[in-house]
């Protein structure tokens, strides 16, 4: 019979290094987002060392996983091939000169060359990096999959596709916070130039939010579609196996689909935001202001948003944040532990079954009603806003409260009840600190959005803050959802006890 460390060690080291070298991407994006900020810009040798770092770190983590069938430079490789490949994304800016019009057709003659010593540097990096881990870091951590059904590496992946979506919501909150949601006039190109070849010289000011949303737009698409890939291939090798997991990588395979069109849908109504708002089809118009973009460096917006536009552009936030929600149940049904649960296996709470996802849809609609507010600025809309969130907090710190004190022997559920208490009062918390700095400038330039709007970067904070607490919470409340209905029976707790003692010794 073939051993557990003899199982784990011929787990194929490129699907390893694959998921890894995703989430290693993802830090380095955020890293180079916010060394790219305003008032916080660093210089460019600064943000290379701090880039060379994250992705040394990503191939160290790797090498971990190194043991005698799985060689750590296989590991390294794998990683430091996958980061470099989905940098391409992001590389481009950097190849092309800072003109205004179409920074495509200004490709840098050695563009090639660049690309090509690029993606050798993260391989050495990587295989470097990995062997450091294999040497360092080696543990003697459990089997990657214990039960021959199941592949924690593709939840691992689910984990790393919903990680890629946080930045997506981080930078569309800035966006829309500092009423930048049109600062790029065009979709899907970026000023009449490829998305992934505009330079990041001219990344400035609103230009910045946008654009910058976009990208990590892409990234998570393609981390979507990643693990859509992933699955597949795992699938088809099953079934020819006549392997058990077949089951396992099927389902993950239907979810995976699902979260990849999600994001796809997701990004097609960002887009279309832009294109349906006036003026933004007028492509000789804001041509022509791209003249003066370098004087008008805190340029918000070339036009202005219609009834449509606003409509799509609320209808954009909250299929983020549901998105994000998607990619963490995906998650959660992907898991070790869920693989491990039986059905039903903790106690009988109907009132638990019944509240749980009665406290996630309270969330979608509170969300719903903090878009339109974000979006319209309606004086109805804020106080409906401000009025539900009592609705929600109490039905929260309820739910939270019972999965905390009655089901403690269910870990995910005591565990996710603490998050959503935390992250309800810190939310609500950050609901009347916004009502005192972003909603007084609720009245500045509604639906215009000149070129020199700015707004204090207080109220960009504390409303961007707003959004992203809220979308945790959603997450937590739909994973909290989904868990109460995998482990908790129905029936009440007093009826489960009774049906214990019933029971003859």
């Amino acid at each position: 019979m073939q051993s557990k460390h003899a199982t784990r060690s011929h787990y194929p080291a490129w699907r390893i290094g694959i998921v890894v070298g995703f989430a290693t991407t993802v830090v380095m994006w955020l890293i180079a987002f916010f060394l790219h900020l305003q008032g916080l810009t660093a210089e460019p040798w600064l943000t290379g060392v701090a880039l060379i770092l994250a992705q040394t770190g990503g191939s160290v983590l790797a090498g971990r996983y190194a043991s005698r069938d799985r060689a750590a430079w296989k590991l390294g490789l794998a990683t430091g091939l996958t980061t470099s490949v989905l940098n391409l994304l992001i590389l481009g800016s950097v190849l092309t000169e800072p003109v205004r019009v179409q920074a495509d057709q200004a490709v840098r003659p050695d563009a090639g060359i660049m690309v090509a010593g690029y993606l050798s540097i993260g391989v050495v990096i990587g295989i470097v990096g990995a062997m450091l881990g294999s040497r360092f870091l080696a543990s003697d951590e459990k089997t990657d999959f214990e039960d021959s059904s199941h592949d924690r590496w593709v939840s691992r992946f689910a984990w790393v596709a919903a990680f890629a979506v946080v930045p997506v919501l981080f930078t569309g909150g800035l966006t829309t916070s500092n009423q930048a949601g049109l600062a790029v006039p065009d979709w899907p190109n970026t000023y009449a130039t490829n998305m992934f070849l505009y330079p990041v010289a001219s990344m400035t000011g609103g230009k910045l939010y946008e654009h910058t949303h976009r990208l990590f737009g892409s990234l998570a698409g393609v981390a979507a579609l990643g693990l859509f890939l992933y699955t597949l291939t795992a699938w088809i090798g099953a079934k020819r196996a006549d392997s058990d997991r077949s089951r396992f990588y099927g389902v993950a395979t239907l979810l995976s689909f699902g979260a990849g069109l999600a994001v796809l849908v997701q990004g097609v109504i960002g887009g279309f935001r832009v294109v349906l708002a006036d003026g933004s089809t007028d492509q000789e118009s804001w041509s022509n202001a791209v003249e003066a973009m370098p004087e008008i460096s805190h340029s918000l917006a070339l036009t202005t948003d219609n009834t449509t536009s606003l409509g799509l552009a609320v209808v954009h936030g909250i299929t983020g944040q549901l998105t994000f929600a998607f990619l963490c149940v995906i998650a959660c049904v992907l898991s070790v532990r869920w693989a491990r649960t039986a059905a039903f296996a903790g106690k009988a709470d109907g009132l638990l079954r019944l509240a749980a996802p009665a406290f996630l849809v309270t969330a979608v609609l509170q969300l719903s009603l903090g878009s339109v507010t974000r979006h319209f600025q309606h004086t109805h809309a804020l106080y409906s806003h401000i009025g539900f969130s009592v609705i929600v907090t109490g039905l929260a710190f309820f739910v939270a409260g019972r999965a905390v004190l009655r089901h403690g022997d269910s870990r995910p559920l005591p565990l996710l009840g603490r998050g959503v208490l935390g992250v309800v009062f810190l939310q609500f918390c950050l609901g009347w600190v916004a009502l005192m700095v972003v909603v007084p400038h609720y009245d500045e330039a509604l639906g215009t959005t000149p070129l020199t709007a700015e707004r204090p970067a207080s109220s960009v904070l504390v409303a961007t803050m707003h959004q992203m607490t809220g979308a945790a919470l959603l997450a937590l409340g739909a994973m909290l959802a989904v868990w109460t209905y995998r482990l908790v029976a129905p029936g009440s707790a007093r009826s489960s006890e009774q049906a214990r003692v019933s029971v003859p010794a």
